[in-house]
């Protein structure tokens, strides 16, 4: 994450091991939702408040099920998503927050 008027860099995102499809935020809530090409979906809860020399962001959730790459998503609720892959299917989640 960067500060667009600065450019410095706030926090850096680890966890996925291949490259993120798609990022969203959850509606009502202080989350987010990532796909990526890892197969996995994972929701981060971002940091306002850091500590000095704490850079990241935490992973709270990972969620597995895809053969394949994971395109993206559609946001249902706060709690539900769907998500479409490149093993041709549509996963419904119910996310444990």
């Amino acid at each position: 994450m960067w500060d667009t008027e600065t450019g410095k860099k706030l926090q850096v995102w680890k966890g996925h091991k291949d490259g993120v499809m798609s990022l969203q935020a959850l509606p009502s809530t202080n989350y987010l939702l990532s796909t990526s090409m890892d197969n996995t979906v994972k929701v981060w809860q971002p940091v306002r408040e850091q500590q000095e020399g704490d850079e990241m962001m935490p992973c709270i959730n990972t969620y597995e099920g895809h053969t394949s790459f994971v395109y993206g998503s559609g946001i249902l609720s706060s709690r539900h998503v769907v998500t479409a892959s490149q093993d041709q299917s549509l996963k419904l989640w119910s996310l444990d927050l």
